[in-house]
């Protein structure tokens, strides 16, 4: 049997009302032996929509999890994993004024199975 711990949650109607949660725990040994990326990059984009239309249709990458109403998507192609915010939705992260071009001073690279696919899909698109 799964541990249970009582936890204190907002009901409808505003008031407190107690539930119980079942704990699953895992020992993870040492972070060198987890699989999964070591750094996820957070891209603060204007548009979730347009960004996941590059990304994913031209990109190929696929959508691990979403939260559409607070403008974020975390996608994955193979182990590149890459975290998409939307700016003025959510918390974002602002540590100076936003002027355009946006995206300056960062390089990313990604390693993808073949090349060819994915220029296609870029020149195709324009």
């Amino acid at each position: 049997m799964m541990p249970t711990v009582p936890i204190l949650v907002p009901a409808a109607s505003a008031h407190v009302r107690e539930v119980e949660i079942s704990l699953q725990t895992e020992v993870v040994p040492d972070a060198d032996s987890t699989p999964g990326p070591a750094l996820v990059p957070e891209l603060l984009i204007t548009s979730l929509e347009a960004s996941l239309d590059f990304w994913c249709r031209l990109c190929e990458f696929v959508v691990l999890y979403d939260r559409p109403d607070a403008g974020s998507a975390y996608i994955t192609s193979g182990t590149a994993h890459i975290m998409l915010e939307q700016r003025g939705s959510g918390r974002n992260w602002i540590p100076a004024p936003l002027e355009p071009p946006l995206g300056r001073g960062i390089n990313l690279q990604i390693t993808v199975a073949s090349i060819q696919p994915l220029l296609s899909a870029l020149e195709g698109a324009s």
